[in-house]
This record gives structure tokens, C-alpha cells and sequence, in this order.
């Protein structure tokens, strides 16, 4: 342990990288690592595809959901790509988990603007129109604004290798993300921030959404909007989670990439299960997007939706004028 204390970090990881898969732990992490990040990339696909497919994609909700997804995506394909590198990219590391974490704020960034928009939509259609306007422009702007914040933390040498521990007390180096005190006014206040005002004002929006019920056009987005409130408080705690289990292995100024003791094999499992689940929130946040939109997509099945089938031709002529319906409702014009 003294010995470790004393070794730099790259040091460390360079020997992990030399006995990267010397134990049926490590392999085991490492095989289960990738099937979750391709089952979280896969269910983001889905909603991306179900919106491109539809003809609805030019509507303002929407366009937010696709960059809140895309931004998921970006991070998880940069995580998957580490990961079949056999988490072992020196070089790299630092701007992977650079970008990784700024596309992760972005998209709760994104999310965290649907909520405000509602909450305009009731307060103000001026403001509204106003933002409608220059909708694009904003969009940019949001996703940059991570990019620039955390560009601080990527000069500093505040990304670098993480990860978590083994059954037998060796740290698995199968993550690149924050490695010292930054970790707290760069990701922790920012995105409890964000987090506390998209519940904040998804709660207002739920309680006040009736206000937009006497406008015909408006009538089947004010009933969704109190569904929304589920993304933000779902993604909230699978973050507080994930942040918890892991709050004593991401800081390397406590060397804490040293070997420990021996976990209880019962909370190692548990340990596992909830580092590795993560990104599943993900894949629950797809499957909510199915139950709240099914209706206006014309979806009938998840098992459907899951395997790509095409929905069948003829649909019944009160359907076509629910989807008309559906079509100039969620226009929010």
C-alpha cells in the first residue's frame, strides 16, 4: 500500500494496462461493461429513429429530445470505444472523459431547457415565440456552454483514468472521469443545479398545466406535460446513486486507485450492479419516451418498437384523426 501511495497515477494505470485481464473479474466487468453500453446506445437509437421516421420531428419538443439523445449518445460512444480498448488508452483518457462529460451535461442541459420552455409556454407566449425564433441558435449555444466550462478542468489534468474496485480489492481502471477536487464545483454543484430547477419547474408545470386546456391546439401537450416530470426525477436518481456508491473512488489525490481490502462478496455485488447499471436509466428513459408518445407515433407494442417492426397499414379512420390531432397539438404554436 505504501509503495502504491507513492507511485504516480500514470504509473498505476500503466500497470493495470499490463495485466488487463488476468483475473475472471476483470473479464467478467469488462464483458458486462460493454453489453450494458450497447443496450443503453441501442434504446437511444430507437428514439432517435422513432422521431426521424415520424412526421413530427420538425416540432419544437422534439428537436429538444433529439439533442438531449444525440448528446447521450456521444457520451456513450465514447465510453464503449474506451471500453473495447480495453479501457487501456493512456493518451486519450483525458480528452475521452473531456468530451464524455461535457455531451452528459449538455443533454441535461437539453432537458432541463424542455422543462423551462413548458414553463414559459404557461407563464408567457411572447417569451414563447421569442425563444421559438431562435430556437437553433440557442440550442448551440447550450451545447457549447459544457464544453466551455469543463475546458478548465481538461487543461488542469482534472480527467484522467477512474473507475472502481475488485472483489479482491484492486482498482479496475474501466472509466475515464474526474480524478481530483474539481470533481465538486465542476460536476457536482452544476448538475444537482440543473437537476433541482428541471423537478423544480416540471413540478409548476404539473400543477399549473390546465392553464393551457382552453386552447384546442394546446390540449394533448398540457396533458403530457405532467408526464415529463418522470425524466428529470428518474435520471436524478440514478445519478445520486451511482454518485454515492462511488463518491470514495474518484478522487486520486487520496490515492485511492491503491489496493484495499477484500470486499463482502454480497456488497461487492451490489457494488457491481450499481456501477455497471448506470447507464440503464438510459434504456428506462427510452421506455417512458414509448408509454408517454406510443399514442402519437401510432405505436402499439414496446416488443414492436424494441424489434424494429414496421406498424401495419389501415389503420381505423378514428385513429388517422387522433394522429391528425396529435399533429397540430403538439405544434405549441
Amino acid at each position: 500500500m505504501a509503495e502504491c501511495e507513492a507511485q504516480p497515477l500514470e504509473d498505476i494505470y500503466q500497470e493495470h494496462c499490463d495485466h488487463n485481464f488476468d483475473s475472471a473479474d476483470k473479464i467478467v466487468t469488462f464483458i458486462l461493461r460493454l453489453i450494458v453500453l450497447a443496450i443503453s446506445i441501442y434504446s437511444s437509437v430507437l428514439v432517435l429513429l422513432i422521431i426521424k421516421n415520424s412526421q413530427k420531428k420538425q416540432f419544437w419538443p422534439f428537436k429538444l429530445i433529439i439533442c438531449q439523445v444525440l448528446s447521450e449518445c456521444v457520451d456513450l460512444l465514447l465510453a464503449l470505444i474506451f471500453t473495447i480498448n480495453s479501457s487501456c488508452w493512456p493518451k486519450a483518457c483525458k480528452i475521452i472523459g473531456y468530451f464524455m462529460h461535457s455531451n452528459w451535461l449538455a443533454s441535461l442541459i437539453f432537458m432541463l431547457f424542455q422543462c423551462l420552455i413548458y414553463f414559459v409556454l404557461i407563464r408567457s407566449e411572447f417569451l414563447f415565440n421569442l425563444i421559438m425564433k431562435y430556437l437553433y441558435i440557442i440550442l448551440a449555444i447550450l451545447y457549447l456552454i459544457p464544453h466551455g466550462f469543463l475546458l478548465r478542468v481538461l487543461l488542469d489534468g482534472g480527467f484522467g483514468p477512474s473507475g472502481w474496485y475488485l472483489l479482491n480489492g484492486e482498482f479496475n481502471f474501466i472509466f475515464c472521469g474526474f480524478i481530483n477536487h474539481q470533481i465538486v464545483g465542476f460536476w457536482i454543484v452544476p448538475v444537482s443545479t440543473l437537476f433541482f430547477f428541471s423537478i423544480l419547474f416540471s413540478v409548476f408545470n404539473c400543477i399549473y398545466w390546465h392553464r393551457l386546456q382552453n386552447k384546442k391546439e394546446l390540449r394533448y401537450p398540457a396533458l403530457r406535460i405532467q408526464s415529463i416530470l418522470l425524466f428529470p426525477l428518474v435520471y436524478f436518481l440514478a445519478w445520486l446513486i451511482n454518485f454515492l456508491i462511488r463518491l470514495h473512488d474518484t478522487d486520486s489525490s487520496e490515492q485511492n486507485y491503491c489496493p484495499q481490502d477484500k470486499m463482502n462478496f454480497f456488497f461487492y455485488i451490489f457494488y457491481q450492479v450499481l456501477n455497471l447499471g448506470f447507464e440503464l436509466h438510459l434504456t428506462l428513459g427510452a421506455i417512458l419516451f414509448f408509454y408517454i408518445y406510443k399514442g402519437l407515433f401510432g405505436m402499439t407494442s414496446l416488443c414492436d418498437w424494441i424489434c424494429l417492426r414496421k406498424r401495419k397499414q389501415g389503420k381505423q379512420k378514428k385513429k388517422l384523426i387522433y394522429q391528425d390531432q396529435s399533429i397540430q397539438a403538439i405544434q405549441l404554436k
